[in-house]
């Protein structure tokens, strides 16, 4: 089995993101890593936490449920609505995963 040190996987993972970038990034565990270590891989390239999300935001069900365990576990002493929920994610998209699908466009043209 592999053994992964953080300092060199975020080693790896800045060395992997073009300079002019650097001052953009706020590394996000998996996100950061998905970038390095599967950007050439169409199979498991960085959207595994963006398609859950967007498919998670259009489903009032699937949103209704999320509130429900959110309102009932992590947010118990802070209760979220449906509307405010959707607006946290949707603005996750595109603040956080937005860079990370320019970065890895912009390392496709350049390799």
């Amino acid at each position: 089995m592999n053994e992964f040190s953080p300092a060199k996987i975020l080693k790896d993972v800045a060395n992997s993101i073009p300079s002019e970038f650097h001052e953009l990034i706020i590394v996000i565990g998996s996100l950061a890593a998905g970038f390095h270590y599967f950007r050439d891989s169409k199979e498991k390239e960085v959207r595994t936490k963006d398609n859950g999300l967007r498919a998670l935001l259009t489903s009032e069900n699937d949103l209704e449920q999320a509130v429900h365990t959110c309102n009932n576990g992590l947010l118990v002493d802070d209760q979220v609505r449906v509307s405010e929920l959707k607006a946290t994610g949707e603005r996750f998209l595109q603040d956080v995963v937005a860079i990370f699908e320019q970065l890895l466009e912009f390392s496709r043209r350049t390799d």
